[in-house]
């Protein structure tokens, strides 16, 4: 496992930690990889599992797998204690459930205030986990088995491959674990929208040189920069109703904070603002595709007028 001890654990967590056994904690903290690796994939994952238990990696320098495995195991540390909150002081035996108390003065948290530290851990487990993979971007060149990953190919492959690039379309304030949770939605638009509208040996023209950082001419340039807008507010159209709250950086969304009275009345994204968001980024999805359709038939005389409505070329949404 990335960590393997208490100490290694109060490390990231801190203070919340008084006499926790790491035997209660371990099956969450194994578990937590599941939340990681579809980030970073699965050899990634293992190359700093081999480094948390004493094995060394001869293409890193010492100093750098230090600096991995301690951005690794934030998340996972973080995504354990979320997971592990609800048990914390729970009991069950043959008798049934029970709650665990060190004295008799100890009053058991309310379930809204368990639910709200749960999501204060999953907020954490975000952040930590967005650190994670902006230090694998940055050290790219360095870390081959990131930079040579299945993860990392499939980025590659998309017109927009960073927050940043992203961000001229949508701000998601620099979040790059955000951005791979759009990339599966981005590359779809990307193989069926934009390639349909271009047709097959103008998309592959444009992968090709996209790929091997080739100049485009000046219309190339800017046909391309029209379908990275396309796939930007179609890619997020696709996924922004069911991503979860806690992927999602202060002030993209607005939140609803009840009274708290009970769980399902805490921290709630509020249905019609996601339902507004998506309208608008439809919206400016279909105002880039006329964009594009422009540049389309000014590049091809033949053509004449628009290729076609969103709604003529289903993309799943």
């Amino acid at each position: 496992m990335l960590i393997n001890t208490i100490e290694e654990f109060k490390n990231i967590i801190g203070g919340t930690l008084l006499n926790n056994s790491f035997a209660n904690i371990a099956p969450s903290v194994e578990d937590a990889k599941n939340f990681v690796i579809p980030f970073i994939g699965l050899e990634a994952y293992e190359v700093a599992e081999k480094i948390a238990n004493g094995a060394s990696v001869e293409s890193i320098s010492p100093e750098l797998q230090q600096e991995y495995l301690s951005a690794a195991r934030k998340p996972v540390a973080w995504k354990a204690q979320h997971d592990y909150v609800p048990e914390a002081n729970v009991i069950i035996d043959d008798t049934g459930v029970h709650i665990q108390k060190s004295n008799e003065l100890q009053a058991a948290a309310w379930q809204w205030q368990v639910y709200d530290l749960q999501q204060q851990y999953m907020k954490k487990a975000y952040n930590t986990l967005n650190e994670l993979l902006i230090f694998l971007d940055a050290k790219r060149d360095k870390l081959k088995f990131w930079k040579e990953s299945e993860a990392e190919k499939r980025r590659q492959k998309l017109f927009v491959r960073t927050p940043a690039e992203f961000g001229e379309f949508f701000d998601i304030k620099g979040s790059f674990a955000l951005f791979l949770t759009i990339a599966p939605d981005m590359l779809a638009v990307q193989r069926t929208t934009i390639k349909n509208a271009l047709g097959k040996d103008v998309y592959n023209g444009l992968i090709t040189k996209w790929a091997n950082k080739s100049e485009f001419s000046d219309n190339e340039g800017a046909i391309f920069n029209a379908c990275k807008a396309v796939v930007a507010y179609y890619g997020l159209a696709k996924r922004i109703r069911t991503l979860p709250a806690s992927l999602m950086p202060d002030g993209i969304v607005e939140y609803f904070h009840s009274d708290r009275t009970n769980i399902k009345a805490s921290n709630i994204v509020r249905l019609e603002v996601l339902n507004q968001l998506y309208q608008q980024l439809i919206a400016d999805g279909d105002a880039a595709m006329v964009d594009l359709n422009e540049l389309i038939n000014a590049d091809d005389g033949s053509k004449d007028g628009a290729f076609y409505t969103r709604s003529e070329r289903a993309i799943g949404f």
